[in-house]
């Protein structure tokens, strides 16, 4: 199997980019689905358990040079304080995500020999590393410049945080009844008991007319979240993956055990649970394949 970039790729958009790391090993980085804005931000979400926690801080302290070379920026850090929902097999215990300008901007950094050299620390301090690109849903693009100053989020590392993770079934789900849950409560009492019609899971594509998108999701969880006072803070699916290749060997990807995430944001974790229980949210865990919720302490 090979995987090239693409020629016949849309102007600005790119299916596939190959770094050569020696004459034997290539890494391709392959969009999922559909063509990769090759000019846009691309956020790297790495999910991982940690071999020696303080080998990994002196391959952070090494690799940092690496990324912010290529203009990349750290852009959130955290570690995982308790799970709030899903199975063991989905757990890790370090959230880090890495901004880059664009996916060359990461492939230009494979290839580096300096960078190279420091990832073998990484290899050793890790395990269960889990990785994939992410495409932002919750902000246009213009917003997508990082920025501390403006953006409130990382202004503060004093509030509650958590990581939801989810993949999607095969075919697209169908977000029209949460979407619609959320548009009656709005209008309804607060204190009128919900009707049966909140208690509906969001059904299968094959069971309802209207497709599910990444964009969608982010709208009604973010309009959910906030008759909890809870903010969306951050929105993405992945939308590309690693596939290292060693001479004419197939490419194997690098594991992602998710097909998008959510961070959401609080004064308090117990607002933060207040809305993972809450009616609407948990039709939406039941929407998905497989999910996966934690609180977090943000260390960046």
């Amino acid at each position: 199997m090979s995987i090239n970039k693409d020629q016949h790729a849309t102007p600005n958009k790119v299916t596939s980019e190959t770094a050569h790391i020696s004459t034997r090993i290539k890494v391709h980085i392959t969009a999922i689905n559909s063509e990769l804005e090759s000019e846009h931000p691309i956020y790297a979400i790495n999910w991982f358990n940690t071999r020696s926690l303080w080998l990994y801080n002196i391959y952070n302290l090494f690799a940092a040079r690496s990324v912010l070379k290529v203009k990349g920026l750290p852009f959130f850090k955290a570690r995982v304080k308790r799970r709030l929902y899903g199975k063991q097999e989905d757990h890790r215990d370090v959230l880090l995500i890495v901004r880059y300008p664009q996916i060359s901007s990461f492939k230009v950094m494979l290839e580096n020999r300096y960078f190279q050299c420091v990832s073998v620390l990484r290899g050793l301090a890790v395990n269960f590393f889990t990785f994939g690109f992410s495409t932002r849903n919750d902000i246009s693009d213009e917003e997508m410049i990082h920025d501390k100053k403006q953006d409130t989020w990382h202004i503060s590392k004093t509030n509650a945080y958590a990581f939801h993770h989810y993949k999607l079934h095969e075919n697209s789900l169908d977000s029209n009844n949460l979407h619609k849950n959320i548009d009656k409560k709005d209008r309804n009492d607060p204190n009128e008991a919900p009707s049966n019609n909140t208690q509906q899971k969001v059904q299968a594509k094959d069971e309802a007319p209207f497709e599910l998108s990444h964009t969608k999701i982010a709208e009604n969880i973010k309009r959910l979240a906030a008759m909890h006072h809870v903010n969306l803070a951050f929105s993405s699916h992945i939308s590309a993956r690693l596939y290292p290749q060693k001479n004419d060997h197939i490419p194997k990807p690098v594991d992602t055990i998710m097909s998008a995430c959510l961070i959401l944001q609080a004064d308090t974790e117990k607002s933060i649970e207040s809305l993972v229980q809450s009616e609407e949210y948990q039709q939406f865990i039941n929407a998905t394949k497989s999910s996966f919720i934690a609180s977090l302490d943000r260390v960046l």
